[in-house]
């Protein structure tokens, strides 16, 4: 889903922290972190079209800025996005890896919501390994989340545990 500044109908707002009204340009820092936010949904874009070796490289460039600057969101994200590449090529612990810490950073930080859509990733990777019981388990604990936080994504998630049930059946 595209930034919400770039969703049709929405304004983006000048970067001001200025009571009167004056554009205040964003810090080295912070441009460094917009970078490292660019690079990840590049290479998550990349990947998602086909080129995953592209997205890979973009997603390490992403990690390493993040890092660099401390942007503990922007870092999980591109932990996440760097589970995704690595399972759409193959690499299953490594994809295991990356998402388990995208999950840990996330709950650092408080953000339960992406934290949970990290763990149905996790248990998306289990399934195509076979191990569906795993997969559910990942699955329901996400779903506890989204169903306190009512989250849209929630009866999607709850017909995948239960289409799961069914192959098994």
């Amino acid at each position: 889903m595209p930034p919400s500044s770039l969703r049709k109908g929405s304004r983006s707002r000048p970067a001001t922290d200025r009571t009167d009204g004056r554009r205040q340009t964003p810090t080295e820092h912070e441009q460094r972190a917009g970078l490292a936010a660019s690079l990840n949904t590049a290479g998550w874009l990349e990947a998602r079209l086909g080129n995953a070796a592209h997205g890979l490289a973009y997603c390490q460039q992403a990690l390493a800025l993040a890092q660099e600057t401390g942007n503990q969101p922007i870092t999980a994200a591109t932990w996440d996005s760097l589970g995704y590449v690595r399972h759409l090529l193959g690499q299953h612990e490594a994809a295991v890896s990356c998402y388990r810490q995208a999950a840990a950073i996330f709950a650092e930080c408080g953000a339960v919501c992406y934290r949970a859509e990290v763990v149905i990733n996790l248990g998306d990777i289990h399934e195509a390994a076979g191990d569906r019981q795993e997969a559910r388990k990942l699955w329901r604990e996400a779903l506890e989340v989204f169903e306190q936080a009512h989250h849209p994504d929630t009866e999607r998630l709850r017909a995948k545990i239960q289409g799961s049930r069914m192959k098994t059946a």
